[in-house]
C-alpha cells in the first residue's frame, strides 16, 4: 500500500497542485488527552478513491493516518461522522485532514489544534518522546522557490513525497526537481502562499513518515504565483489588490 500510495503522489506532483474538494464543510472536535476526536463531513459526495483516510499531524513527530468506513457516509442526508482518539501527549499541536485513499484532501485542512489535559494515559507508546528525524528541510523559503530537503542516501534511496498542509487551508503534494541529487539533497518548490504558515510531511518507500514544525512561507507582493492551485493565488490577488480587507482571504469555516 505504501509503494501504491507513493506512486499516485509522484503522479499527482506531476500534474502539479491541484484543489479539488469533495466536501462542503469539514469541522474537527476539540480533544482530551487519549480521548475521543470526532470529524464531522457534509454536502458534496464521497471521492472517486475510498476509503477515506483521517490524517493527523503532529508539529514534530511521526503523522498518522485512520482509515474511515464508507459506511459513516449517509448518501441521503449528505452527512458523516467519524470518531477515534489520537496517541499524543497533553500539549501536542496539530492539524488534520480528510483524504481520500490516495492522500488527496477531501475538503480544507482544520485550523491549529492541541491535545488538552486528561489523567487518561493509557493510549500513549512507551517510546513516545523517541522521534526519529531522517529527513531535514533548508528554511527559510520563500513563494513559488524552491527548497533543499537533505537526507542520508545510505539510508534512502528515493526521495520522499512531501506534502504541505496549510491550517484552515489547503493541502498540496510539492512537486521535486526530476534532476534530484544522489548525494542526499532533494528540491521541491513551494506552492504555498507567502505570508502562510504550513506544516510539511515527509513520506517515503520504505513507509517512514515524518512532520515538520509549523512554518511561515516568505515572500513578497512582486513574488512568482505561477506555482499556485487557483484558489490560493485568487487569494492573494484579492490580498495584494485590496490591503485595507486583510478579512477577505478565503476561511474555511472549520471549528473545534
Amino acid at each position: 500500500m505504501t509503494f501504491v500510495r507513493l506512486a499516485l503522489a509522484c503522479t499527482l506532483l506531476a500534474l502539479g497542485p491541484q484543489v479539488v474538494l469533495s466536501f462542503n464543510t469539514i469541522s474537527f472536535s476539540a480533544v482530551e488527552q487519549c480521548g475521543n476526536f470526532s470529524v464531522h463531513f457534509s454536502g458534496g459526495k464521497l471521492p472517486a478513491s475510498l476509503p477515506l483516510t483521517l490524517t493527523v499531524v503532529p508539529f514534530n513527530l511521526t503523522p498518522i493516518s485512520i482509515a474511515i468506513s464508507t459506511y459513516t457516509w449517509d448518501p441521503s442526508k449528505l452527512t458523516g461522522a467519524a470518531v477515534t482518539f489520537l496517541p499524543f501527549a497533553v500539549d501536542t499541536r496539530f492539524v488534520a485532514s480528510l483524504d481520500d485513499a490516495n492522500g488527496v484532501g477531501t475538503g480544507n485542512v482544520s485550523e491549529i489544534l492541541q491535545i488538552d489535559p486528561s489523567s487518561n494515559t493509557s493510549c500513549l507508546p512507551m517510546n513516545y518522546q523517541s522521534v526519529a528525524e531522517r529527513y531535514q528541510v533548508a528554511t527559510p523559503f520563500s513563494q513559488c522557490q524552491d527548497f533543499d530537503v537533505t537526507y542520508d542516501p545510505s539510508i534512502v534511496d528515493t526521495p520522499p513525497a512531501v506534502r504541505a498542509f496549510v491550517p484552515k487551508g489547503p493541502s498540496v503534494f510539492l512537486n521535486q526537481d526530476v534532476t534530484a541529487s544522489s548525494t542526499g539533497t532533494a528540491s521541491y518548490n513551494m506552492a504555498v502562499s507567502q505570508g502562510e504558515q504550513v506544516v510539511l510531511t515527509f513520506s517515503d518507500d520504505t513507509g517512514f513518515h515524518q512532520a515538520s514544525d509549523l512554518l511561515t512561507v516568505g515572500g513578497n507582493a512582486s513574488s512568482s504565483a505561477s506555482c499556485l492551485p487557483n484558489s490560493q493565488s485568487s487569494a492573494m490577488s484579492n490580498q495584494n489588490s485590496s490591503p485595507q480587507s486583510p478579512g477577505s482571504s478565503t476561511n474555511s469555516g472549520l471549528s473545534k
